[in-house]
């Protein structure tokens, strides 16, 4: 019972508790559980767990700074030579999370403990891929500072972990399906690479295309290595990338096209470099999915209805928006899979807005009645929010549908299959005040007349215009090669491609943030970000 615990095992029920929340993935709830006053008797070992449980949910609401003074306290309370060696090595994992911007601001502001840690973290951030000067600064750094805690352990991984990140390629190979279905995406990917690759003026490697599918990857691979490939962009199938994973010996870092659906070794390391031997970059429609969930749930929505094609692809963005979208709070009231059929679509759109319900009872009602009514079909009220990822073909049929059963009052989201990068007025009439998600290159208006489009668009087959998508793709993995190391040791840090605001995890996933756009008298016209680029 609450009332016969004493105050450290209140304190103690409450630290507890936001460990549970915390493994939950709920940091929110875990705060408020933190956010307690600590009686002035609190027993140390008490005040110890108290204090590594809180700075790690700051540190998981991305609250990094209030999470390194959170350890600075808990180090007064730490005795084992163990522990206070982790608290050391977690205090400087939540600074390194911090934007050089971020830790100069945070250095005006701080004359405490911290400051020293924050000069470190500064170096590191601004310094790391020049080891000379790095080393150099830390040697007057640490004569500021001669007795400080990161001299015996964090200072020697910095300079290693400096003296290990690889140097810019002079080879890379580009490994692509030629062949089968893949062919034109696989031609606009390297155009795309091409094409970034002549607008680049310095420490131009030299670039091999190899034609590899799911049964040769290994061995191209191994070609391009023998041939003295440094970095290596591709596969871009999932079954190559696949094979290649199972059965290959990742030798240099690879930058593959696709998102791999299985799981990568814990570390995904190479023994000699701080860089994942994997680095994952796709066009993922469902990570589209998730950033209209959340753009969505920003914009106020709470009650949704899903629209998908009935296939394989469908069936995966469907579930990623609805496991995002209930994750954050929102409710999903129905769902329907469509394919081609006009007839199909029209009696879905009827079914999913409950048409046919309030027919049917205007019907029953004339039938007890057996006299002639006057009636006017309503649809459900409780919908705020339609999502949609269907292509332009079935948009233009599925929102004047839509419409016809006066749905004004209710929001329109799509993924970017709904444009086909192509502005085409009368066509998309149909789907205005749609609001999309798309990448830079494609709504954009300053990439449209950017040189290097125009060098694409000068020699684009106009077979290919379907595929402007890969040509981005293929710029920014290109643009990506000499980025990654800063990017994935600076998880702050974005890099603005053509695909979109681009960010490396430790894991080695690239995570794009897309624009918004929404349909204005047939033309996608680029919308607020609400904040969340």
């Amino acid at each position: 019972p609450q009332e016969k615990l004493s105050d450290a095992q209140k304190i103690l029920k409450n630290t507890y508790s936001a460990q549970i929340l915390l493994a939950k993935d709920d940091p929110e709830a875990a705060y408020a559980l933190t956010n307690i006053n600590l009686p002035s008797d609190t027993p140390r070992p008490v005040l110890a767990k108290y204090h590594e449980t809180r700075a790690t949910v700051l540190h998981e609401k991305t609250e990094y700074f209030a999470a390194a003074k959170e350890r600075i306290f808990l180090n007064s309370y730490l005795d084992d030579a163990h522990m206070i060696y982790e608290n050391y090595h977690s205090l400087w994992k939540s600074l390194s999370h911090l934007s050089p911007d971020e830790l100069d601001a945070h250095r005006a502001d701080d004359t405490g403990i911290l400051t020293s840690w924050l000069e470190l973290t500064v170096l590191y951030k601004t310094m790391l891929q020049n080891t000379m000067n790095l080393e150099d600064a830390i040697a007057t750094w640490q004569q500021r500072y001669p007795d400080h805690p990161a001299l015996h352990n964090i200072i020697p991984d910095i300079i290693d972990r400096s003296r290990q990140l690889p140097k810019q390629p002079l080879q890379v190979a580009l490994l692509l399906p030629f062949t089968g279905k893949y062919n034109n995406a696989s031609i606009a990917i390297r155009e795309g690479f091409m094409a970034a690759w002549y607008e680049s003026k310095y420490n131009k490697p030299i670039i091999r295309i190899y034609n590899t599918d799911a049964d040769n990857v290994v061995e191209i691979y191994e070609q391009a290595i023998v041939e003295g490939a440094e970095f290596i962009v591709g596969p871009l199938q999932k079954s190559s990338i696949s094979n290649l994973i199972k059965h290959g010996d990742i030798k240099v870092t690879t930058l593959v096209l696709n998102q791999y659906d299985g799981e990568l070794d814990a570390t995904n390391n190479f023994n000699a470099s701080s860089l994942p031997a994997i680095i994952q970059f796709g066009l993922s429609p469902e990570e589209e999915a998730k950033q209209v969930a959340e753009r969505a749930w920003f914009d106020g929505h709470a009650r949704a209805i899903s629209i998908t094609m009935r296939n394989e692809r469908g069936r995966r963005v469907n579930n990623a928006f609805v496991s995002h979208w209930q994750k954050l709070g929102g409710t999903i009231l129905d769902h329907i899979s469509i394919g081609q059929s006009i007839e199909e679509l029209t009696n879905a759109i009827r079914s999913v807005l409950n048409i046919d319900q309030s027919e049917q009872r205007s019907k029953d009602l004339r039938n007890k009645l057996q006299r002639s009514l006057k009636t006017e079909s309503r649809r459900r009220q409780d919908i705020d929010l339609i999502f949609m990822a269907v292509p332009p073909t079935t948009a233009r049929q599925v929102v004047p549908q839509l419409r016809y059963y006066r749905i004004a009052d209710i929001a329109l989201y799509s993924i970017s299959n709904i444009y086909t990068g192509n502005i085409n007025t009368s066509a998309d009439s149909d789907i205005n005040d749609v609001l999309f998600i798309d990448m830079p290159w494609i709504i954009d208006l300053e990439n449209k007349y950017s040189p290097l489009n125009r060098m694409i668009e000068r020699y684009r087959k106009p077979t290919h215009s379907a595929y402007k998508r890969f040509y981005a793709l293929g710029i920014d993995a290109y643009r990506l090669i000499p980025r990654i190391a800063e990017l994935i040791l600076q998880p702050s840090k974005q890099y603005e491609g053509k695909t979109g605001y681009i960010k490396l995890d430790e894991e080695g996933r690239v995570h794009r943030r897309l624009i918004w756009a929404r349909f204005v008298d047939g033309k996608p016209e680029l919308s607020d970000a609400t904040g969340l680029n």
